[in-house]
């Protein structure tokens, strides 16, 4: 008897529909994601990299920091604008510690997205379906993984979850505002990330067809228009700027390119694989839009005079870009519709996997290795699809009008990431619907229960355990690899790059300062790859900073030995020879650099500061020049400049005076001798003579004494 009130209790939270139980709800999710949120935050801040950027995130603050201090790019777009003015208002406030607060932010606005769910769901099936999408959502563990990450996807889905709220309430209650509603949150969502664009359109052909087809509650044509005009008027914003500077883009030049690392022979549908043309320098560039004009230039003029006119700074309109990137494309799939079949096909098992595919920061090592809070978040990809496929089941079957635009999103999300890339954070459009199918799943499976049903039981039982099993199966079978150089039978976790994941980590956490963190993640990295030039240079680095000058040298010989044309290592290793006291095989390392490239500003800049502590002013005012003509921030050449001119020159010190003291004292350090321009012993040569050997250095990496001597 007890127990038939307990069921006959829970089945009339299945059917209630009190306001209040609705608030009770939403506020019962926005507390759950709040702390998960707030969790994930306070671990993530302890963390030796947390504040600085990674790869995408630091060209979105780099292009926010441009933004603030020289306005709008007058070139068009590569990018969508939104994002970039919204980082570029928050540095504006905040400064140097926005890399700390956008995080915070973006999980705030991930507490707000699962309150909201809780109302769409609610609107469409009943309040405890929505009770259960919140609760997905908050739990939900890439999301809250993705929402940390500074990068435009977490926030396109606030936005997304917006419109298709406000699109729900104009259909259930046909006024104009929630049209109105609709529309803009669409339009803001494209101006944020473009490929959400499709799903306003999808939908403004569906809003159409209804109201050509005399459909049952079909809108009105103001309500179309209403939906219409200030979806078009915000796309039009950045068009109408793109085609002021000559380049009528629609929004951003960013989608053949991307369109075209998804579909070429080379592609594995999940990884951005593209030729390095260039090596990374202080400042981040983009490799997708360097790679989309160089590739451009390159099948127009060749590869040599590509590189030429791009140093040059030539650059085609993002719209000529654009065209050319989708025509190879589409060429490709035409030409050879064999290998695209197989590779949409790969694309649609990573669609659907449980797998986050890595681009730009790695969930699955940060949740296996790095987050205990991520680990303890229960839901993953997997589980929301089974439970989504569940409710799809009855999705005729809604109680109110709504659920079929949820559909018609679902599917044309996910034909939008198919299109192009298939990455964890990539698929994250498709979300919204997922967890509002999913939540009607979960409220059928215990309806199910408390009915007794137990033959709804066994087919809600199959479909879950069927696809959830699919989902995590990681398929060996097919090729996932991005290089040729790794084994086959990993299937798609054959996506992840631990060690380029390790050596990231170990960048940021040198850039925060923690050098011997920064070596622990090196050294992590080279225990995945110990053939990763990069790791081997990171170690250097970390070395380098802590006074460890012999065993830095060793790991950038290592680096070197296995990438022999980097200037980026060679620029690294003549700093470590001026750490110990070689001068001499520095300033030939230096030329040994220039020899590569003339107009290296680092290079340039470093041998100026050695000539000018020889005695030398007149060579070193000479390469500080160079290094001005090709980088005008160079603060140590500008300094050098003034410290070198002449009596008719009266230029005021001022770049000398934001040398940091340290800087100021070793350039009025004399050398012990002049430096010989003339000599040019092979670089293998030099750093025998140096004493550079990396005899040892593998034992002390893996036996953890790489820090014995501080340490003592």
């Amino acid at each position: 008897m007890q127990g038939q009130r307990g069921r006959n209790r829970f089945l009339d939270f299945l059917e209630i529909h009190d306001p209040l139980v609705l608030r009770r709800s939403a506020f019962t999710v926005g507390i759950l994601a709040l702390l998960a949120r707030l969790a994930y935050y306070y671990e993530l801040s302890g963390k030796p990299y947390f504040g600085a950027p990674l790869l995408d995130s630091r060209w979105w603050l780099q292009e926010a920091q441009a933004w603030l201090q020289m306005g709008i790019s007058e070139r068009s777009f590569f990018r969508p604008p939104l994002y970039t003015g919204f980082l570029a208002g928050i540095l504006s406030v905040a400064g140097q510690a926005a890399p700390f607060i956008v995080p915070l932010i973006q999980l705030l606005l991930g507490v707000v997205f699962c309150v909201i769910l809780v109302y769409l769901a609610s609107r469409i099936w009943s309040i405890s379906a929505g009770l259960a999408a919140g609760c997905l959502a908050a739990l939900y563990s890439p999301l809250v993984f993705y929402e940390a990450e500074i990068l435009s996807d977490s926030l396109t889905i606030f936005w997304l979850v917006l419109f298709l709220f406000e699109l729900v309430r104009g259909i259930q209650e046909q006024r104009v505002k929630h049209y109105v509603w609709a529309g803009i949150w669409a339009g803001v969502a494209a101006l944020t990330r473009a490929n959400a664009l499709p799903l306003g359109l999808a939908v403004l052909i569906g809003l159409i067809i209804q109201c050509a087809f005399r459909c049952e509650a079909k809108p009105h044509w103001r309500h179309i228009l209403a939906f219409i005009l200030p979806l078009a008027t915000l796309v039009l914003l950045p068009t109408a700027h793109n085609v002021s500077v000559g380049d009528p883009v629609i929004i951003c030049g960013q989608g053949g390119i991307n369109f075209f690392i998804g579909n070429n022979p080379a592609a594995n549908g999940v990884n951005v694989i593209i030729p390095r043309w260039t090596e990374q320098g202080s400042r981040y560039r983009d490799t997708v839009e360097e790679f989309a004009v160089l590739g451009y230039l390159s099948h127009e003029y060749g590869k040599d005079q590509a590189l030429l006119r791009y140093e040059s700074g030539e650059r085609p309109p993002w719209h000529v870009l654009d065209r050319f990137w989708y025509a190879e494309g589409i060429s490709y799939l035409i030409n050879d519709p064999r290998a695209a079949i197989g590779l949409y096909v790969k694309k649609l098992v990573a669609l659907l996997n449980n797998w986050e595919v890595r681009n730009n920061r790695d969930f699955n090592i940060a949740r296996i290795h790095e987050s205990v809070v991520l680990r303890l978040l229960p839901f993953g990809f997997g589980v929301v699809l089974a439970l989504a496929a569940n409710g799809l089941r009855w999705w005729r079957q809604a109680p109110r009008r709504g659920i079929g635009w949820i559909v018609l999103y679902l599917l044309v999300s996910c034909a939008v990431v198919l299109a192009y890339l298939v990455a964890g954070r990539l698929r994250l459009i498709i979300l919204p619907a997922l967890f509002v199918l999913a939540a009607v799943g979960v409220e059928r499976v215990f309806r199910a229960l408390l009915l007794s049903d137990l033959r709804e039981l066994a087919r809600a039982g199959a479909t879950i355990v069927v696809v959830g099993a699919a989902s995590c199966y990681y398929w060996p079978q097919m090729d996932f690899r991005y290089s040729p150089e790794q084994l086959m039978g990993d299937g798609i976790r054959a996506t992840s790059f631990a060690a380029g994941e390790w050596a990231m980590l170990a960048n940021a956490s040198l850039e925060n300062g923690h050098a011997q963190q920064a070596a622990e993640y090196a050294t992590r990295s080279l225990a995945a790859d110990p053939s990763f030039a990069f790791a081997w240079l990171i170690l250097g680095n970390s070395l380098l900073a802590v006074d460890e000058v012999d065993r830095a040298l060793s790991a950038y010989a290592r680096a070197l030995a296995l990438e022999p044309a980097s200037l980026r290592v060679r620029n690294n290793l003549a700093v470590g020879l001026e750490k110990k006291g070689q001068f001499q095989e520095a300033a030939e390392t230096y030329l040994d650099v220039l020899r590569a490239d003339p107009a290296d500003p680092r290079a340039n800049a470093n041998l100026a500061a050695l000539l000018l502590r020889s005695g030398d002013k007149s060579a070193a005012r000479s390469f500080a020049q160079t290094a001005l003509e090709n980088d005008p921030e160079q603060l140590l050449a500008r300094a050098i400049v003034e410290l070198t001119q002449t009596q008719e020159e009266t230029t005021p010190p001022k770049h000398r005076n934001m040398l940091t003291p340290h800087f100021l004292k070793e350039l009025n350090s004399p050398l012990p001798q002049r430096i010989d321009l003339t000599s040019s012993r092979p670089l293998a040569v030099l750093l025998k003579d140096a004493g550079v050997s990396t005899g040892g250095l593998d034992l002390l990496i893996f036996s953890g004494q790489l820090f014995r001597k501080s340490a003592e």
